[in-house]
């Protein structure tokens, strides 16, 4: 289901990993590997669009370190758990020699489940807000 506004809510990525890890009707490599996958996206896409609620401007180009670097300098550890879904996503979706257990996929869910609140109550000061934009700008100059 969508939000009010008819957007789609991230966190439904979150609900659709769950069910695949359960769904044995789909080969089980698959499955684990879009599992991860869906779940960084749920945390990925919270932030984000929590971000642009706060009027942040992300650039298209580098949406993932901006969003990264905008909660590690409010909360490092949960900038950490994102980074670390996101090196989890990598993995699943590039290494075709990996192999995933669903015991790991599930605790990776259990890292998304955790951050999926504090990503989406994100607040800062409007001095916070416009300095993280000014560098935003500058590292887009680069």
């Amino acid at each position: 289901m969508n939000g009010p506004s008819g957007l789609f809510k991230p966190e439904l990525f979150y609900e659709l990993a769950q069910k695949l890890l359960e769904d044995s009707n789909y080969e089980t490599n698959s499955r684990i590997r879009t599992a991860v996958s869906r779940a960084y996206y749920a945390a990925f896409l919270t932030a984000r669009s929590r971000l642009e609620v706060l009027n942040f401007n992300l650039h298209r180009q580098q949406v993932h370190k901006e969003v990264h670097e905008a909660i590690k300098s409010k909360d490092p550890k949960l900038a950490q758990k994102l980074s670390t879904l996101r090196r989890y996503r990598n993995e699943a979706d590039y290494d075709l020699n990996l192999t995933l257990t669903i015991h790991a996929a599930k605790s990776y869910l259990e890292i998304c489940r955790i951050i999926l609140k504090p990503l989406s109550e994100l607040s800062f000061t409007i001095q916070e807000a416009n300095c993280i934009q000014q560098k935003f700008e500058l590292q887009l100059r680069k």
